[in-house]
């Protein structure tokens, strides 16, 4: 007998014992597929939803569904200023909100001659605190506001490590990202109920939906303020309101324009504009989305732990850059950075430690702690250096890390690796 057919017969043999395993493995692929196909088919009902029917059939009468008059705090520039543009195309008549009144003028006017609405404009600084509010409370009292855009934000000067952020820092981030909307809901939201009809639209962030090392405080405010979104739209869409959470990954604004790379409009990075158009298409049709169709395809559990990992990486070479460009502009000589020392992560972003040979308690400086290191070269300039060639080789390293150890142990679950490497 060939050797073949002894194989084959020997197969045979040790299939009709493992038929029963074989039927179960059969029914789990069975399921996994059509648990695939089904999600799949639901994401792309969802997107043609979104971002496809409201542009074929037209869009809602968002002044008949909610009211004439709109909030937008943030409004000068950015997601803000565009945002409270595509109401007025709209024949919505806008408040808007911000710090500067020279800005705050200038577009409440453009807005006002281009689109024919009636405009006017609050100045105030939400890094005040409460002291913010009463002009506010006082402005909008005989008003009927019947949408409320809560833009306003704060963003990292540059990547940072927790302990470096000063106090004022976290304060204005702190009373900027979560304190304002909050103050501001609680101002418009009463009138809304008595109407029993108003949207509230709150600017979250992808940045919500995993942790941002180095951009900690900035990830987690985004994080309340999307879980203050959601609960609000279950209290109150009984009453008529329509709370969205808007949680958009990288638009190419002021915000971000200390990057070559995510200051530039490009397929996954949209302008303002591009932006807005196409976020206030999905008001009233979902209570949680990113708002742009690209990103759409981007917020998917998968993708995202590579993003987190990307991002990892990234501002953690783009904080590098920065302060090796701030220390040769400034007066400090013998500088060097070297690895952090910390046994317990293998993470290749730990090196932001900068040794030099002024006598410190433990031989360390760092930036805040240098009277002249506020001399520095302009962030813009330094985050320029970063090129696509650093996000290939980030996004490349942490693939090939992913797959080299799929899972390791964090706390009591199991988690994906590049997420429990960024965490260490």
């Amino acid at each position: 007998m060939a050797a073949v057919d002894r194989f084959n017969l020997l197969y045979r043999e040790i299939s009709r014992s493992c038929s029963v395993y074989v039927e179960a493995l059969a029914i789990v692929g069975a399921w996994y597929t059509v648990r695939k196909c089904l999600t799949l088919v639901f994401d792309t009902y969802s997107m043609l939803r979104l971002h496809v029917i409201p542009k074929l059939v037209g869009e809602i009468d968002i002044v008949k569904r909610y009211g004439r008059w709109a909030v937008v705090t943030g409004s000068t520039d950015g997601i803000g200023k565009a945002y409270a543009e595509e109401l007025a195309k709209r024949g919505v008549n806008i408040i808007l909100i911000s710090r500067s009144k020279e800005k705050l003028e200038a577009v409440s006017r453009s807005i006002s001659e281009t689109y024919k609405v009636e405009t006017d404009f609050i100045v105030a600084d939400f890094s005040k605190g409460r002291e913010a509010y009463q002009a506010i409370k006082e402005a909008l009292k005989d008003r009927e506001i019947g949408i409320l855009v809560n833009n306003v934000g704060l963003f990292y000067t540059y990547p940072d490590y927790f302990t470096n952020l000063s106090e004022d820092m976290l304060w204005d981030m702190i009373n900027i990202n979560i304190a304002s909307a909050n103050m501001m809901v609680h101002i418009v939201l009463p009138g809304m109920v008595e109407k029993r009809k108003g949207a509230i639209v709150n600017v979250s962030s992808a940045s919500c939906c995993q942790p941002t090392p180095m951009l900690t405080i900035y990830g987690a405010s985004k994080a309340y303020l999307d879980y203050f979104s959601r609960a609000l739209y279950y209290e109150y869409a009984s009453k008529g309101i329509f709370v969205q959470s808007l949680t958009p990954f990288v638009i190419a604004t002021k915000m971000v324009a200390c990057s070559s790379v995510t200051s530039k409009r490009s397929f996954f990075f949209p302008s303002a504009e591009e932006y807005a158009s196409h976020a206030i298409s999905t008001l009233g049709l979902s209570k949680r989305t990113p708002g742009y169709w690209k990103h759409s395809i981007e917020d998917k559990e998968l993708i995202l732990q590579y993003i987190v990992a990307f991002n990892g990486y990234f501002t953690a070479k783009a904080r590098s850059k920065f302060i090796s460009s701030a220390l040769k502009s400034s007066d400090i000589e013998n500088w060097r950075i070297v690895p952090r020392n910390n046994p317990a992560s293998d993470y290749p972003s730990d090196f932001e430690v900068i040794q030099i040979n002024e006598k410190q308690k433990d031989g360390v400086l760092t930036l805040e702690d240098h009277p002249n290191i506020k001399r520095v070269t302009p962030q813009r300039k330094v985050f320029r250096s970063l090129k696509y060639s650093d996000l290939v080789y980030s996004f490349a390293f942490e693939i090939i890390r992913g797959l080299a150890v799929p899972f390791k142990k964090c706390g009591d679950e199991s988690v994906y690796n590049v997420e429990t490497f960024l965490l260490q």
